[in-house]
């Protein structure tokens, strides 16, 4: 759902301001998303995308890359 939020900014402070102290969020994408209407997936890029939540006070634990349907 990342692909979506608009302005990304705003709904990554929402989501930061509601969790509960310790609390994980995941977001999962794929990378076929970047060949879409980028008018309506217009978050794609995402090294931008972890860079906006880490300045907003997300921790990057790491990542994790699954393959497969």
């Amino acid at each position: 759902m990342i692909y979506f939020l608009d302005p990304l900014e705003g709904y990554l402070k929402e989501i930061f301001r509601i969790m509960k102290p310790g609390s994980q969020v995941v977001f999962g994408v794929k990378a076929v998303a970047k060949n879409f209407d980028p008018s309506v997936y217009v978050n794609t890029n995402w090294g931008a995308c972890m860079d906006g939540m880490e300045s907003i006070g997300f921790v990057n634990g790491g990542e994790e890359r699954l393959d497969g349907p």
